[in-house]
Order: structure tokens, then sequence, then C-alpha cells
């Protein structure tokens, strides 16, 4: 039998309360002002932190930097369109910031951010500057959409809180269930990037802790777990803020460990949309925000009729659409067969025009290797490599031993090899070359070389692109470039460095060549999920 309150309205009761609170998430009014403050700041934060390095992130490769040299790109990055484009895009961070003009400084910083981070995905090196661009972008339309609908459309300000909170779920949902694929759940993945030189603040201590340590296996395990188990909760009202508070202080410890710029400030600020109107942590919030900080924030009583009508129903169509969207992605990704053909086409138009990707985040197949790059004079040839018979004898030898603390500088060494003094180096992570400590930096370089996997039947892609960069990195005409790639594997006590090749690229004849320096070839990464794939942004392998 039924129990008795099923009967007398209080079920029915709850569970219109509990729809309620599904459908309508409401954000107190200082909430939404530590949110677009905290965004300000980070989008601050970041556009100077590209600054220094505007011409190369920005610009083409015709003025030297990573874009693509066509009309479509050209029109906008170049040197004279550009920095009318960072002043507009810095004053619309500033006005988010101060609360001033809050709707049209927020439209205009999303049309930046989309342009920056997802159209222009396909047409540079550094593919929309990965994971820190994705998560600006995002934040920059959630914002727009909450303060837009608080001034113009107060009545569908709930629904864009629940699109902002249920997209921001899906997205954890799905980073977290590829990195489950991916090799976390097998000890696979923060166990590199945290001994990776290219990302870690601690690569040397790291190295050295043994590669099935209690530490290392917890933080796999954890890296997948709390993303997937906190965007169920993110989705269920009463549990929305601990979802939200258990992905911001994973992000925090994260921060702590790799350098990911300004991303992990930007997602827990992300986290802060889950602090609603009746949980803890809006309360809190409210307690110790300012006053002058809530007076910023604006809540309609009334709103435009058709503004209204048009916010509901797009808001509406996208979170139907949602589920959909990702769920057509991981089907690609996981037979690596498309859909049927018209429903391909619209799957694929609908995800790039808005970003819906597969968040593919920091897996062994993007953190289980580096490049060290030097500058030689040109022409050098293999047999005349002062120091290569030494470079080759230490790949070969066994650091599978017992690793007592002396011995830690073996593992530095094999890190950070000493190079032959006729090479210069370019990239000296141990001295922190500002260019070579930017996350973008590193974006770049990985995207490049995990290029030769996703599109391995077309090695002119890859060969195109380092060409490219190698431009970008200061030596004279006399010099060619050489990018030694190392890979990791896991010993008993430690991580081994095997430096297994060497690109050498000749920029002024455009000539690109590989040599192999007697290390074992990388094999993909165990649990390894890359393939090569059918197109530019596509989860369908070639010739699914």
């Amino acid at each position: 039998m039924c129990p008795r309150h099923m009967f007398d309205g209080s079920y029915t009761t709850q569970r219109a309360i509990m729809l309620e609170a599904f459908l309508s998430p409401e954000l107190l009014p200082s909430t939404q002002a530590v949110i677009r403050i905290a965004y300000g700041l980070l989008l601050t934060g970041t556009l100077l932190f590209f600054l220094p390095h505007w011409r190369r992130l920005f610009l083409t490769s015709r003025f030297g930097g990573y874009g693509a040299t066509t009309k479509k790109v050209l029109a906008v990055q170049n040197p004279v369109v550009l920095p009318i484009v960072m002043t507009a895009w810095l004053c619309s961070a500033v006005l988010l910031t101060l609360g001033q003009w809050t709707v049209p400084a927020a439209a205009l910083n999303a049309a930046f951010c989309w342009y920056f981070f997802v159209a222009m995905r396909w047409s540079g090196l550094h593919r929309g500057f990965g994971a820190p661009g994705f998560m600006t972008w995002w934040m920059g339309i959630s914002v727009f959409l909450v303060e837009f609908t608080s001034h113009y459309a107060p009545a569908a300000r709930s629904l864009a809180i629940l699109a902002v909170q249920a997209d921001f779920a899906f997205i954890m949902l799905s980073a977290g269930t590829y990195k489950a694929i991916a090799g976390y759940a097998h000890n696979e993945g923060m166990n590199y990037g945290m001994a990776n030189p290219a990302w870690s603040y601690w690569p040397n201590f790291f190295a050295c802790v043994k590669p099935n340590h209690i530490f290392l296996r917890t933080a796999n395990h954890l890296g997948w777990s709390v993303e997937v188990i906190g965007a169920v909760m993110m989705l269920i009202p009463g549990l929305r803020f601990w979802g939200g508070l258990m992905i911001l202080l994973s992000f925090v410890y994260v921060w702590a460990q790799i350098r990911l710029g300004t991303l992990c400030g930007i997602v827990i600020a992300c986290c802060l949309f889950f602090f609603t109107a009746e949980s803890w942590g809006g309360y809190a919030l409210a307690a110790i925000t300012p006053m002058t900080f809530t007076q910023t924030a604006v809540i309609a009583e009334t709103g435009t009729t058709w503004l209204t009508w048009l916010s509901a129903t797009v808001l509406a169509t996208y979170l139907v659409l949602l589920p959909l969207a990702h769920a057509g992605l991981f089907f690609n990704f996981l037979t690596k067969r498309p859909l049927p053909r018209l429903i391909q086409s619209a799957l694929a138009a609908y995800t790039n025009a808005l970003g819906i990707i597969i968040w593919r985040v920091f897996s062994a197949d993007h953190t289980r290797f580096f490049l060290r790059i030097y500058a030689e004079p040109r022409g050098q040839r293999s047999g005349e490599q002062p120091g290569l018979q030494r470079l080759q004898k230490a790949n070969k030898e066994d650091s599978d031993r017992s690793l007592r603390r002396d011995e830690r500088t073996q593992v530095a060494e094999t890190m950070f090899v000493q190079p032959p003094a006729h090479r210069r180096v370019i990239n000296d992570y141990q001295t922190r070359v500002p260019r070579f400590r930017h996350v973008v930096e590193s974006i770049t370089l990985t995207c490049i070389f995990t290029s030769r996997r996703y599109f391995a039947s077309r090695p002119e892609v890859f060969e195109q692109k380092l060409l490219t960069y190698a431009a970008t990195l200061p030596h004279s005409d006399d010099e060619q470039l050489v990018f030694q790639y190392v890979h990791m594997e896991k010993a008993k006590h430690s991580l081994r460095f095997l430096t297994e090749s060497e690109h050498i690229v000749d920029v002024k004849t455009g000539t690109v060549s590989e040599r192999s320096l007697g290390a074992q070839r990388a094999i993909p990464a165990p649990r390894s999920v890359v393939f090569e794939a059918a197109g530019h942004g596509s989860y369908v392998a070639k010739g699914g």
C-alpha cells in the first residue's frame, strides 16, 4: 500500500516543491554580483596574462602569430584591427567588474570570446586556447544570460540560471566520463601531468614518487569520480550546492599543482552558480558580500514581453537539446561511427557553433610527453652530433631501481638533459622562461604533436603545424631548430624520461625531418582512446 501522506496531499506538495526548485533556481543579488565581479577580475587577469604574448597568440602566421593566414582570420587578427579589439575587450572586462553597463559589456565580451575561443579553434595552432579559452567563453555567455534576463526578462531569469547549471553539470559529466575511459580509473593520468615540467609546478618531486603510490592512485580516481559524482549532484535540486562545492574544492587543489593560468579560478567562479538562494553557500556569500557589491546587481521587476518570450523559448530549446547533443557526441566517440547523415550534419553544425564538446583534457595522451627545443647550426647531421651517443646510452640505462634520497638528481638529469655545446636552449623549464611557462604555450605544443595521431595518415598536417610554430621561435637564418620528443614510462620506484626522437625543422627551406635516438618508440598511453578522426572537430573515426 502507498503511504498515507500520498493521499493527504503532502507527497504531491513535496513533488511540486522539488519540481519548482529544479525548474526555477534562484540566485541572491549578492551571489550574482560576486559571480560577475569574480569573472570580470579573472577575465581582466586573463587578458593581461595574454598581453606580453599578444602578437604570437592573436595574430596570423603572416605577422609571426599562430593564426591561419586566411581572409577571414586576417580581417581581425592583423596589427591594425587587433589592438582596437583587445582594448575594447579589456574595457568590457573592467565594466563587468565595476558593474557598469553590464549587459552591453557582457555581450561584447561574449562576442569576442566566441570568435577567439570557439570560431577560431580550427584556424590556429593553439586550438582556441584550449580549456582556458573554452571556459572563459562559457563563463562569459553565462554571465551575459543572467545579466540580460535580470535587466530585460526577469521572468526568464530562473530559466537562464537553470540552463547555466545544467550545461556546467554536463560539461563536468563529460570530462569525468572521458577521464575514466581514458585511463584515470586505472592510474593513468594525473601521475604524468604532475611530473611533467611543461605542466606541473613540482615536476622534480612527483617524478620521484612511486607510480603506484596511494597518493597518485587516489589523485587519479578523484580526478574522474569527483567530476562524475559532482555533475550528477548538480542536477538534483537538493544536492546542487554540494555538487558545486565538490567541483570547487577539487579545482582549488588542481590550481596548486598544475600550471593552468586562470582556468581553475574561472571554474571555481562557475561553481558559484550553484550557491542558490536556499543553499548554505548562498546565505554565506550574502553574509560576507559588501553592500557596495550587492548594489551593482540589477534585477528588474518587470520586463519586455517579447524579450521574455524569446529568451524563454531559446533557453528551453537549448535545455531540451543539451543532453541530446552530448549523447550524440559520445555515440560518435564510443562507436567511432556517425549518426544518420542529416542528424550527424545537424549535430556537427550545432555543437561546433556553440562550442559543445567532449572535454578531453589532461589525459595521459596529452601529459605523457613534453618537448625540449634547441637551435643548432643548419645542416648538422646525425653523425656530427656531439653527445648523441651519451644520450642514446642514457636512454638504455635501467632506472628501475630503488630510489634513494640522493638519487633524485638522477631523475632530474633525465628530465633536463644538458645539451651539447653547439646547441642553444630555446625552452628552459628550469629557469622559468616566461613564454614556456604560459599555459597556452603548453597547449600549443601538445596540440601540434598529438596531431600526429589525430591525423596519422596525413603527416603533412603535423609538418605544416610544426613549421608554422618553429617560425615563431627566436633563431637566425643560419640555424635549424631541434624538437626533442621525451615520453614518460613507469618504473618501479619512479618515472623514466626517455628521449625518443628529434624533429629537425629548417624554417628557411621549409623542411621537417625526424631521427630516432635509440629509445623505444612510445606506444600509445595505456587505455588510450585517441584515434584518427574524420576531420577537425569530429569524434567519428576516419572511414567510420
